[in-house]
């Protein structure tokens, strides 16, 4: 299913439009928490003081450092830079990690999409409801497909939920009083509320209803109105008033937090009633942390799994695909007893908000248009009715945070009707249960939305089922735990390659929950492949898809430096590909300073970068450079390549004018100017590459005043003979584009990514959105034709190289989109080099943690690398120089070494560039 443009269509209303529109999807400011664990936990008040004394060494003096008994966790006020003092203990040898607590995102989307109350319980299309839902909209065309549901009235023949099974809310708080919920929240019968004492003795005061974790007290008051919002979805009670939620009389725990280490204090609550015999059975989690990655949500999520919990969390609101840009957690974590749910709408396609994933999604289920309760205090847009005296409301969210509440309330049924099924039978159950549909295939494990009444009507599911890997991304010959159902009622485990090829798996242990496998060695031709059960393929359940990896190189790369007279203090890479001429790498950085008048502020320029001592520093332009760089240039949409010890600059001159840098001289010099019909147009982003005796420009975007939106981006291949600087349109993209990567390989010109602009209109207001692209087109240099091919993810930017030991051509480096974050990303792909191929695969090279914060692209010695921050599992790495060994040099290219061709002209383009 091509899901690119309205992926980025929606992206333009959740990013690109006022914040207003957005309200809901921002994060909360965090609270200055720092979160640690040691090496060795020593018991009680010994550990506790050990804790204090490593704050002390760190030079962090709290009196409010708290153990959390059940994770093994500590929380401490880390002052007003919780950053900084989370990286001066995670530098302590008796740390094992520390992180300050970073704040979580809530996945519900912008509200200017209405539609109608419950059609996800119940849809019959009637003219009615569609006419309803079109006024509620704006008089927006409203589209509903009849069956499009749950099917909850199926459902509910069975059960409507047992008062004894207790679901979490782990939220924005809910209420105060909602009629809806009234009755329906749980209740600690030890505790006396509102008198200050802890009543029961379990170490929590006045927790009535629940626990809030912001405030250390039981005030589960909602402050926004999301968890209102998700809690009414799973148990509004079923009478003449307001709404039904789909489990309308179980019972819902309200856990209040904004952060990760209330989530962790939220978690540690939650077990601690459980072992007190609180019946608690599943927590939503409709929320996310993205980057950097929080160690404290993955202590929290294992402790879960541990303590038979499942987590119901939202795959995200941000269109991207979670396999290959997992930034989404807790919902794309390596355990089994979560479910991630993406969300559809009324006519049953993909929402187009939701995050998807083969791998890292479970199963979709409705989230559009979903009415429910929220605080009276908070209603913009909805409907309100006087209940016994008291004000109620009711409105309209989307987003996947409705999507998974709707299913946790699903799971709840079942643990209602089969109060003896632990997490994995009715997880199994749901899965299994789902109606698959072709709007879905391939979005998710089931490729399917969620079926209430199957799951409710249908015998409990018996046959094997597989759910995830212990790695995220496993390596060759690693040994990895899988979780799974009946397990020991399948067969032999074995790896299904891409190509067919079958591995049976060895294996050290297997329970009905778990195996433990051991991953074949060396690398495979592609890096999808499949774990399957029994060999019987009889539905998705049986069989889970991965990443086979293997690791790459990731070393630190100091890019803070003092130039100048100490006046610069740091520079950040701007990503894009970067040029490479002998030992050094030339690219575009931006250049925190501070001006004459004591201000911070960041200029963008060339900067260099040393392979051999691994820093950056600017680079020198000469007397009529500097000037061109202030008068003339705006590079942050300059595109690098380069021949011998020359790089050529184009894009973004107002000059209209294409650059040459020699770099053994440390001066820009003006080579000539672009094509007549593009010199006013400012161009920026193209896409460049050198070899032999020619100059490539494909692509790129033009500012000029007075085109349309529609001509902003150009499909046009350029080519300039540098011997007699005359220009010539030599061919034509498949679409128009810009940032993409170029590179010349083995006779041909490749150009791959990119992305384009579309104008999306929402109501009154307009965004221009920019759209990537996973198309690739192949040129050949001899006479022109060309050939199309598709990387296997959507991108921009990036490197492209050739790699001989794999005897492939290699992208590497791009950027995927995470919400509004470019990130840069190591994710890679080949094809073989004559291009042929109609679709690149995968390549396995993996790194041990993520990238962001954009980076350069390049490739030198046959080596292909990324220079980009890094973030891991104690929080910022720095930056980081990531690096796919390769032992073959590379031929000729944008980045890499000198043809015979370029040899020839490196003496007379010298000798040109000192005449222009």
């Amino acid at each position: 299913m091509k899901k690119s443009l309205a992926a980025a269509l929606l992206f333009a209303v959740f990013f690109l439009l006022p914040s207003a529109a957005r309200a809901g999807v921002g994060r909360t400011a965090p609270s200055g928490t720092v979160v640690f664990a040691l090496r060795e936990q020593s018991a009680g008040e010994k550990g506790t003081l050990s804790a204090r004394s490593l704050l002390a060494g760190a030079g962090i003096f709290s009196s409010g450092i708290q153990r959390l008994e059940r994770t093994g966790v500590y929380l401490a006020d880390g002052g007003s830079d919780p950053e900084a003092a989370a990286g001066k203990l995670a530098e302590l040898e008796g740390v094992a990690w520390a992180e300050p607590s970073l704040p979580l995102t809530w996945f519900d989307a912008p509200e200017d999409e209405h539609y109608w109350i419950q059609w996800s319980l119940s849809n019959t299309a009637s003219p009615y409801a569609i006419e309803e839902l079109t006024w509620l909209s704006g008089f927006a065309p409203v589209n509903l497909t009849a069956g499009a549901d749950v099917d909850a009235q199926q459902a509910w023949t069975v059960t409507r939920g047992d008062p004894s099974v207790v679901v979490a809310v782990m939220d924005t708080g809910i209420g105060p009083y909602i009629h809806d919920l009234d009755g329906n929240l749980w209740v600690n019968g030890g505790e006396i509320p509102g008198n200050d004492i802890d009543d029961d003795g379990n170490g929590f005061i006045d927790d009535v209803n629940g626990w809030n974790a912001l405030d250390g007290n039981g005030n589960i008051s909602d402050q926004g109105e999301h968890g209102s919002h998700c809690a009414g979805i799973i148990a509004a009670r079923q009478d003449e008033y307001g709404i039904s939620g789909i489990a309308p009389d179980v019972r819902i725990m309200a856990l209040v937090g904004f952060e990760t280490a209330h989530v962790l204090a939220n978690t540690e609550y939650l077990l601690a009633q459980k072992a007190r015999g609180v019946n608690v059975r599943a927590v939503n989690m409709s929320f996310g942390t993205g980057i950097p990655y929080s160690r404290a949500i993955e202590e929290a999520l294992a402790k879960l799994e541990e303590g038979g919990v499942l987590v119901f969390a939202a795959a995200g609101n941000f269109a991207t695909d979670n396999d290959f840009a997992s930034f989404s957690y807790p919902s794309s974590l390596p355990f089994g007893n979560i479910v991630s749910v993406g969300s559809t709408g009324g006519t049953d396609e993909p929402s187009n908000f939701s995050q998807w994933g083969r791998r890292t999604v479970d199963i979709h289920a409705p989230g559009e248009a979903i009415l429910s309760t929220i605080p009276s205090k908070y209603v913009q847009f909805g409907y309100s009715s006087r209940i016994d005296g008291t004000w109620n409301t009711w409105t309209l969210k989307s987003g996947t945070s409705m999507s998974t509440p709707l299913t946790l309330g699903a799971a709840a049924l079942l643990f209602s009707a089969h109060p003896e099924a632990d997490w994995r039978a009715v997880k199994a159950q749901l899965l299994s249960a789902a109606d698959r549909l072709p709007s879905l295939e391939g979005l998710s494990r089931t490729g399917g939305r969620l079926n209430a009444g199957r799951a409710l009507t249908e015998p409990l599911r018996t046959r094997p089922a597989l759910f995830r890997l212990s790695s995220q991304y496993p390596l060759p010959g690693e040994q990895v735990r899988l979780s799974g159902y009946n397990l020991t009622e399948g067969g032999a485990l074995s790896l299904v390659s891409r190509d067919g090829r079958k591995i049976t798996l060895p294996e050290t242990g297997r329970t009905s929950g778990e195996a433990v496998v051991i991953l074949p060695p060396g690398e495979l031709p592609d890096a999808r492949v499949t774990l399957e059960i029994g060999g019987d393929g009889q539905d998705s359940l049986t069989s889970l898809p991965f990443l086979l990896t293997h690791p790459g190189e990731a070393s630190p790369a100091d890019i803070v430096f003092l130039s100048e007279g100490g006046r610069d203090f740091h520079a950040v890479p701007v990503s894009g590909q970067a040029a490479v001429a002998g030992e050094y790498v030339y690219g575009t950085a931006g250049f925190e300073e501070l001006n004459e008048y004591g201000n911070l502020v960041r200029s963008y320029r060339p900067a260099v970068f040393s392979l051999r001592d691994r820093t950056l520093r600017k680079a020198p332009l000469g007397e009529e450079g500097e000037e061109w760089a202030r008068t003339d240039l705006d590079f942050r949409y300059t595109s690098y390549c380069s021949l011998g010890r020359t790089v050529f600059l184009a894009g973004q001159s107002t000059g209209g004018w294409v650059y040459a840098y020699d770099t053994g001289e440390g001066v820009l010099r003006r080579l000539t100017r672009l094509p007549e019909e593009l010199r006013e147009s400012n161009l920026g982003s193209p896409a460049t590459a050198v070899g032999g005796k020619y100059f490539y420009l494909a692509g790129g975007f033009i500012l000029g005043q007075s085109l349309d939106l529609s001509d902003r981006t150009i499909d046009s291949v350029y080519r300039l003979d540098l011997e007699t600087l005359e220009w010539r349109r030599w061919g034509t993209l498949s679409e128009k584009r810009f940032a993409a990567a170029a590179a010349i390989e083995d006779g041909k010109l490749f150009v791959a990514g990119g992305k384009h602009y579309e104008l999306f209109t929402v109501g009154t207001s307009s965004s221009t959105v920019e759209i990537p692209t996973s198309s690739v087109n192949v040129f050949s240099l001899e006479n022109g034709s060309r050939q199309d091919a598709v990387l296997p993810f959507s991108t921009w930017k990036g490197t492209l190289a050739i790699d001989r030991e794999r005897e492939a051509v290699l992208f590497f480096g791009g950027l995927v989109y995470f919400g509004d974050l470019s990130m840069a990303s190591p994710l890679a792909a080949w094809t073989s080099p004559d291009g042929r191929g109609s679709e690149w695969e995968l390549a396995s090279p993996r790194f041990p943690f993520i990238s962001g914060d954009g980076g350069w692209a390049f490739s030198t010695g046959g080596t292909h690398h990324l220079l980009s921050r890094g973030w891991g599992d104690q929080y910022d790495r720095g930056y980081q120089l990531f690096s796919l060994p390769s032992p073959e040099s590379s031929p000729a290219g944008c980045t890499s070494g000198v043809s015979p061709w370029g040899a020839l002209l490196l003496v007379p383009l010298a000798l040109l560039l000192k005449k222009q």
